[in-house]
Parts: structure tokens; sequence; C-alpha cells
């Protein structure tokens, strides 16, 4: 699905792929709405009097739409028949750093 811009209207936000659905390429789907409610949790402790829907849109916005476009483009990729033996070699003569970046940049949690 092509990502909305805006996840909340008044006393209502969306989290998980009712923001920002993904492809099960990555496995991230779940991953990422368990993330929304964990920050969404801690915007709303820190400011228990105020609405917290725009600042919790502009913290998590980037993160999930890369992995939301990760996912995508992992599907595509996996799914070029005529292509197997060029991107197997391609992935397999990939340095581990930028494959051990690319994992940390979607598995690590930020600080708010």
């Amino acid at each position: 699905m092509k990502p909305i811009k805006k996840w909340h209207k008044n006393n209502i936000c969306l989290i998980g792929d009712a923001a920002h659905a993904t492809k099960p390429n990555m496995g991230q789907g779940g991953t990422q709405a368990i993330e929304d409610a964990y920050y969404l949790g801690l915007l709303i402790q820190k400011n228990p009097n105020i609405t917290v829907f725009e600042a919790f849109q502009k913290t998590r916005y980037k993160r999930v739409n890369n992995i939301v476009f990760q996912s995508w483009y992992t599907g595509k990729i996996a799914h070029i028949s005529w292509f197997t033996k060029t991107r197997n070699f391609i992935f397999r003569s990939l340095p581990k750093q930028l494959i051990d970046k690319n994992m940390h940049s979607v598995y690590e949690l930020k600080e708010l």
C-alpha cells in the first residue's frame, strides 16, 4: 500500500498496518505495530496532558516508511525469476558490514 500522509485525526491515531501496511517479505508488520505502541506509550507517559499523535508520527514516519519500502523492494527482487543466479551472486558478494548495517537499522530501537 502507498503510505498515508497523516496517521491521526482529533483523538484517533492509527498504528501498525493500519497506518503503514508492509509486505510480509521481512516479517516486520507485527513488529512495527509493537514498536508503534511502545513509542506512543512513552510519549503519552512523558506528556499526559497533551495530544502526542503529531510527535508520534514525526518520530516513527521515516523509520516505518523505510521498512515498508525495503520489504516491498525485497519482494520485487526475490521474485525476478530470470535474475536468480545474478541476484544470488550479488547478495553473496555484499560485504558483511553493509548487511550488518542494514540489519541494525531494522532491528535497533532508538531513544525518543
